[in-house]
């Protein structure tokens, strides 16, 4: 991918920009950022918490999400603050994190953007700030700093410039 924006060959990617290795010659334009937040199920003691913090989940089970290098950024986050996530399980189903958080079988850190407060199954799930963690999914797009877009290029980005900012509004 980084060849092709740089020959041109591409005139943008776009993608989960906060998994991107930054690059003097390539340009990241950031769309949407979407804090990732502790999801728990519905009752859980941590609901009854005022502030809740890292600590404070690291010795529950936790379901990771092996998705888009979710776990070498997770793990690498868990390290920076001195610990490392209590991994119970790992899958590449969103669904199943969310179904298994919702029976009460483990906790996770996902994004805001891929937040739903029900499971399959019709149970909550619910969501809370991690006073001392966060980190951020961003999604946006990803070009030459050199090279000029393609006038149809211009023209989707563009577009998707002003209809995620005008999303972004109304929620």
């Amino acid at each position: 991918m980084n060849s092709s924006l740089r020959l041109g060959e591409t005139d943008f990617c776009l993608l989960l920009t906060s998994n991107f290795a930054r690059e003097t010659d390539l340009k990241i334009e950031t769309f949407i950022r979407s804090p990732r937040r502790l999801w728990i199920s519905q009752g859980h003691p941590l609901l009854s918490k005022a502030v809740i913090h890292l600590a404070d989940i690291a010795s529950l089970p936790f379901l990771l999400l092996d998705t888009d290098e979710y776990p070498d950024v997770i793990r690498g986050h868990w390290h920076t603050h001195g610990g490392q996530p209590n991994v119970a399980f790992t899958t590449t189903s969103f669904e199943t994190v969310r179904s298994l958080v919702a029976k009460g079988r483990g906790v996770t850190l996902l994004s805001d953007l891929v937040y739903r407060p029900w499971s399959l199954e019709g149970l909550r799930v619910m969501r809370r700030t991690v006073e001392d963690s966060t980190t951020y999914m961003d999604v946006g797009a990803v070009l030459s700093e050199t090279l000029a877009l393609s006038e149809p290029a211009a023209v989707v980005l563009d577009y998707l410039r002003v209809m995620i900012t005008r999303h972004g509004e109304d929620a």
